[in-house]
């Protein structure tokens, strides 16, 4: 059986009842959509609250970390500073142990050093003094030019005239 649909409503109160329902359904639907927009609305403050406090809790982080950076900073540049001087002390720095032991032992028993003058930046040794002979002057001169350090040693000519007791005067150049 079929439904009776009786409709005894006049078309204008129709139409009426039909506006109603269109109205009702748009206020309902427009209800809804502002109470989704409250809901997100509340989330949106409630999550800007928690991220400005978490800004905050960054931005005191950040400073005191700035400020702990910047002291190890200053420590920092302080032991490099330190670290280029002693740099500069120890390229001046000469190895006293490689030149003077080496160069004490090669001298014979029978030679008596009066001065000796080590000029590192000239590369030069002037050593003076007596020997007892001549051959003992050629000797040292011997005994110096064995050394690894040692280039060449000049002994002048008019030291080896005298046969015993010469003064001497030698220039020796190092490596």
């Amino acid at each position: 059986m079929m439904p009776l649909r009786l409709n005894l409503l006049s078309p204008e109160k129709r139409a009426l009842i039909e506006r109603l329902v269109y109205a009702q359904f748009t206020r309902n639907t427009v209800e809804l959509f502002v109470f989704i927009l409250a809901i997100v609305g509340i989330m949106f403050l409630g999550g800007n609250w928690f991220l400005e406090d978490h800004l905050n809790d960054l931005s005191m982080n950040l400073t005191l970390v700035s400020h702990e950076q910047v002291k190890k900073n200053t420590r920092i540049q302080s032991i490099n500073t330190i670290l280029l001087r002693t740099d500069v002390l120890q390229k001046q720095y000469t190895m006293w142990s490689q030149i003077i032991p080496p160069l004490t032992n090669a001298i014979p028993k029978n030679i008596i050093l009066k001065n000796m003058t080590i000029d590192i930046p000239g590369k030069t040794i002037t050593l003076a003094g007596t020997a007892q002979t001549r051959n003992d002057l050629l000797l040292l001169q011997t005994e110096l030019q064995k050394l690894p350090l040692i280039a060449s040693v000049t002994i002048p000519l008019d030291q080896l005239t005298s046969k015993e007791h010469p003064s001497f005067s030698l220039l020796v150049l190092m490596k």
